[in-house]
C-alpha cells in the first residue's frame, strides 16, 4: 500500500521519514520507546535530509542502520578461528549521525538460506559497533531503567538469534496509513 501511494522506495524523499516520526510521537502517552530504521541513510542527497534529522533529534531515541565492510579475505585469530576482517563501514550523513544511534544490519545465512546466528558486536578502527537488534534493546532498557541482558555468543563470538515468532507472525502496518492517521495510536 505504501508503494502504490508514494512509488519506490528509492525514489522517497527523507521528508517521508520524518513525517512518519513526527506522527508517531505527537501524543506523550503513546509515543514508541524507540524508533528504528533498518535503512541506511547514507550521504546527503537533498535538502529534506536536515528534516529527517531534525525529527530525530526532537525524538531523541531513534535507531538507524550502519552497514560493515567485510573483507573477501579470511584471516585466522590467535585461537585459530576463521574470520573476515571489517574493512570499513558505512554510517549514516552526518546530520543524521549526530542525533541518531546506529547498529550495523550485516548478517549471515547458514547454507540452506536461514539466518539462525548474529554477531552482537564487532569491531573497526578502534570503535565498538553493537548489532541492530541489540542497539534497539539497548536503547528500550535505557527508556525502561533496565540494565540490558548480556548476549551469550559461542567461541566465534556468534549468538543464536531466539526469534520470538515465526515468518508471517509478526504484525505490519502500512507506513501511509501511519502517516495517514489510520492507524489507532
Amino acid at each position: 500500500k505504501t508503494l502504490d501511494k508514494y512509488g519506490p522506495i528509492q525514489t522517497w524523499s527523507r521528508s517521508l521519514y520524518a513525517d512518519l516520526i513526527n506522527k508517531l510521537v505527537v501524543d506523550e502517552n503513546t509515543k514508541p520507546y524507540v524508533i528504528a530504521f533498518d535503512i541506511t541513510f547514507s550521504g546527503n542527497v537533498s535538502e529534506d535530509d536536515k528534516l529527517l534529522a531534525e525529527a530525530a533529534a526532537n525524538h531523541g531515541n531513534v535507531v538507524v542502520v550502519s552497514n560493515l565492510k567485510y573483507s573477501q579475505k579470511a584471516e585466522v585469530d590467535q585461537d585459530g578461528i576463521m574470520y573476515y576482517p571489517v574493512e570499513g563501514i558505512v554510517l549514516p550523513y552526518d546530520q543524521l549521525m549526530e542525533c541518531t544511534y546506529t547498529g550495523f544490519s550485516n548478517v549471515a545465512q547458514d547454507s540452506d538460506g536461514t539466518v539462525r546466528r548474529m554477531i552482537p558486536t564487532e569491531f573497526y578502527d578502534g570503535t565498538e559497533y553493537g548489532m541492530f537488534s541489540k542497539v534497539i534493546y539497548e536503547r528500550y532498557c535505557a527508556v525502561m531503567g533496565r540494565t540490558p541482558d548480556t548476549i551469550p555468543t559461542d567461541f566465534t563470538g556468534r549468538s543464536i538469534i531466539n526469534f520470538s515468532g515465526r515468518p508471517g507472525e509478526y504484525e505490519c502496518l502500512s507506513m501511509a496509513d501511519v502517516i495517514e492517521g489510520n492507524i489507532d495510536p
